[in-house]
């Protein structure tokens, strides 16, 4: 076990998500992480301070949590010179660092955070004083280093201006609550700085505060990062003009180290702790809050005053359900199917969540939006089909609805729903109306760097031969996207002999990918997912706005999906279907043509000719999950006669499985015996 320092803790330090450089990682599933790291160098706390952007904090808060250590959450603003509309020059802006001290201080981060964007977004995310006046309380301020709002003012020899701004800060924040920062990285600006804000400290009474910004975690690692520099701003490491620090120093410094270089201005290290022991931010990280399901007057009669009005609701939605999807008088296994899912729905108190997601349904359908019939192992749950959610009858296929949903489910289940791919957006707006546009939000993604494309990269900065890259590429399976995962197996001893060759050129550029993939390269929007809160979604998480080459402008989570669900979201996935788009399009043209109206719930699935002319033939073009080459060529060999043929077709034809469906054609077209491993299987796989 490290011996533990406690007399300094790091408070300025950038990740991978600032994508500005920093190769420091807070993936909680990697051991080289930025707090196993202060951990091994004895710190009891470290801070997360990533620039203009929060979206690392609940894997930070997790990475903390795991190597037993306090996690100190803020971040570093960009802060405009006056305010916030203003368009500005970005040189024009400068920095501050804000810690929350508490779960009031992370909500006012958050709101910071999101207004950055919603409102200050010019070239970068920027805040101003009128904001910071209006989020301040519980939080932590440290005025930044060289591009800081009081250190810039320094360098330009602003000497009166610079103390009209700290006296501002140390008002609107407190006397305590706010710092010089020094920081030292053997840059003359640096001197200059640190001798007129020790000055400053004493004649205005404000504490100082030492600190390190941070872009790796050893000296060592500055290499690494320099080329992980060039990959984000697309230069060669030989570009004597590209974007690069100014020194190798700007590393994850020991406390003996950063003691040694503030030893003239030893409170400035100690008040590091004292500002750690001010901030202790608690995540309560757990299963989503449901939103209430805003039920109309005309069904307000149904509740009673005592029993739950969603499940009330539920009950009795799908109760008509059933009566108008099995007839009058429904089997008791009808009836005591649908009890017990609902008995299990109500348990898990997920009555809401189905109600959201009937009311969505519902008004694609009656606007004429085409909705898909079900997808995955929603399929086995009967509430969804008397719901109208879904339009395959669970008893009859025997599907089950505990592969959905049972009582030791832990987490709210999926229910994937497909509209039509160019109406989706008038579900979305629908959504928005009735919870209110801050309680609604898209989601962020995060791509990141797999072993094919880093290669590539790196070789590209370092000016390797593509020949030698191809080289390495050819060698890497095709089912890794990391080289850490199979440099030392058998299966890639060639790959290994590289690595560990004399070839230092190729050896270097393989260690160089091994240290950057994985690492955080872009930002998205997710595809079809969509968050609802029961309260506003700053409340939960912070929300940005990203640049989709095909929607535009579009605001997001900061928080991808999986982390939103712990902060207390419900997420919903849209998924916009061009099948559905085209079968939308066929139908009107059958009309136009034909005068035909066609219902796509009540297809004769046992036609014949359906089966001989389309499916039997491979002529399958456009069929959703049945049009790629392979799946016409077996499908030609199979020569379906029912639906049972198609499910087995589209479950068999994955990684896998796929080596099967010969001696499932064989067996179906009876070249080849059926053989049950058990009597008693032959009822279920007959």
């Amino acid at each position: 076990m490290p011996k533990e320092n406690n007399n300094f803790i790091h408070l300025h330090n950038y990740t991978e998500y600032s994508m500005n450089g920093s190769i420091i990682r807070v993936n909680p599933t990697n051991k080289d992480n930025i707090a196993e790291y202060a951990k091994s160098l004895g710190m009891n706390a470290v801070a997360i301070t990533d620039l203009g952007n929060m979206s690392g904090v609940i894997d930070f808060y997790k990475c903390c949590v795991n190597a037993g250590i306090k996690p100190i959450i803020g971040s570093e603003f960009y802060v405009a010179p006056n305010f916030r509309f203003d368009n500005n020059a970005p040189t024009e802006n400068s920095r501050l660092v804000l810690l929350a001290k508490n779960e009031n201080g992370y909500k006012n981060l958050m709101k910071l955070s999101s207004v950055s964007y919603s409102e200050g977004f010019r070239n970068v995310a920027r805040i101003d004083k009128e904001l910071l006046r209006k989020y301040s309380s519980d939080l932590v301020c440290l005025s930044a280093g060289l591009d800081g709002v009081i250190s810039r003012l320094i360098l330009a020899d602003r000497l009166n201006e610079a103390i009209e701004e700290a006296m501002f800060y140390k008002e609107l924040f407190g006397g305590d609550s706010f710092f010089l920062e020094l920081q030292n990285h053997n840059l003359t600006e640096d001197q200059k700085c640190i001798t007129a804000l020790v000055k400053m400290s004493k004649d205005l009474n404000i504490p100082v505060v030492a600190a390190n910004s941070c872009y790796c975690l050893r000296r060592s690692d500055a290499p690494i990062q320099d080329i992980w520099s060039c990959i984000l701003t697309r230069k060669n490491i030989t570009n004597i003009d590209r974007i690069k620090l100014p020194n190798d120093e700007y590393y994850f410094k020991s406390a003996q180290e950063m003691s040694s270089i503030f030893k003239d201005v030893p409170n400035a290290i100690s008040n590091t702790v004292a500002i750690a022991e001010m901030c202790d931010v608690r995540l309560n990280l757990h299963e989503p809050d449901l939103p209430d399901f805003l039920i109309s007057d005309e069904v307000i009669d149904i509740h009673d005053g005592s029993a739950d009005r969603d499940e009330l609701y539920l009950r009795k939605l799908t109760q008509e359900g059933i009566i108008r999807r099995y007839g009058e008088n429904p089997s008791d296994e009808v009836w005591s199917r649908m009890n017990d899912e609902l008995n299990t729905i109500c348990l898990q108190h997920c009555q809401s969540y189905f109600l959201i997601i009937w009311d969505m349904v519902k008004f694609a359908k009656d606007n004429g939006i085409g909705v898909g019939t079900g997808r995955g192992t929603a399929a086995g749950s009967i509430v969804l089909y008397a719901l109208g959610i879904t339009n395959i009858d669970p008893l009859k296929y025997g599907l089950l609805f505990e592969r959905f949903f049972n009582p030791e489910y832990v987490r709210i289940p999926d229910i994937d729903i497909d509209y039509c791919k160019e109406r989706r957006g008038e579900v979305l707006e629908y959504i928005r109306q009735k919870y209110g546009a801050n309680h609604v939000s898209r989601i962020v993604t995060f791509g990141r760097m797999k072993a094919g494309q880093t290669l590539r990269d790196v070789g590209q900065v370092l000016d390797v031969p593509i020949e030698a890259v191809n080289e390495i590429a050819a060698l890497i399976p095709c089912c890794y996207s990391s080289l850490s995962d199979i440099i030392n197996t058998e299966e890639c001893r060639e790959l290994n002999d590289i690595y560990k060759g004399r070839n230092s050129e190729k050896s270097n550029l393989i260690r160089t990918v091994m240290r950057l993939e994985g690492i955080v390269r872009v930002v998205g929007v997710h595809a079809c997912g969509v968050v609802i809160g029961k309260e506003p979604i700053t409340n939960y998480a912070p929300k940005m706005v990203v640049k989709d080459v095909k929607e535009g402008d579009t605001v997001v989570t900061q928080y991808p999906g999986p982390q939103l669900e712990e902060c207390g979201l419900v997420k919903m996935d849209f998924l916009g279907l061009i099948t559905l788009t085209m079968q939308r399009n066929c139908l009107a043209l059958i009309k136009k043509t034909e005068g035909k109206d066609i219902d796509l719930d009540h297809l004769d699935l046992e036609d014949q000719f359906v089966y001989k002319k389309v499916f039997a033939s491979g002529d399958t073009m456009a069929v959703f999950q049945f049009e790629s080459a392979g799946m016409q060529k077996y499908l030609k060999e199979l020569k379906p006669t029912c639906l049972s043929d198609l499910v087995a077709m589209n479950a068999l034809y994955r990684p896998g499985s796929l080596e099967y469906i010969p001696q499932f054609v064989a067996r179906k077209n009876g070249q080849e015996p059926i053989e049950y491993d058990h009597p008693l299987m032959e009822r279920y796989l007959k």
